[in-house]
């Protein structure tokens, strides 16, 4: 998760999936979709691909870690995210969260949280 998060500050899509499984899936947790309260989810790499270019031009977001816990086979991770918009250079912080659930020895899971709250929930009820 170190590495995910190094590139993604770096904007580095190749390196943020490099550890991933070949049927990895993202869900980003303050993005729903088309229903109110259904989350999108990203499978395909070319999904991941336009999400990954489309957040990253528009903002420059530094992740940190904070705390970590593995859970089964999945880890728990608490941490904060710096926003600064590209266009207008305001900038925001705020704490996030992530479970992240691996399979094989690679990362099949990722969903994220805009709190560590939810995502402390979302860890204990987690398939």
């Amino acid at each position: 998760m170190r590495r995910a998060f190094e590139a993604w500050n770096a904007g580095d899509f190749d390196a943020w999936l490099a550890d991933a499984h070949p049927d990895f899936e993202y869900r980003p947790g303050i993005i729903v979709g088309p229903a109110e309260g259904e989350p999108i989810v990203y499978r395909s790499r070319d999904e991941l691909r336009r999400f990954f270019d489309e957040w990253h031009s528009a903002w420059r977001m530094k992740l940190t870690m904070d705390r970590t816990e593995q859970l089964g086979d999945w880890m728990l991770v608490l941490g904060r995210a710096q926003f600064t918009g590209l266009q207008s250079g305001a900038s925001a912080e705020q704490e996030v969260g992530f479970i992240a659930q691996s399979e094989d020895g690679r990362v099949r899971r990722i969903w994220s949280y805009p709190t560590h709250e939810a995502a402390q929930a979302a860890a204990e009820t987690a398939p």
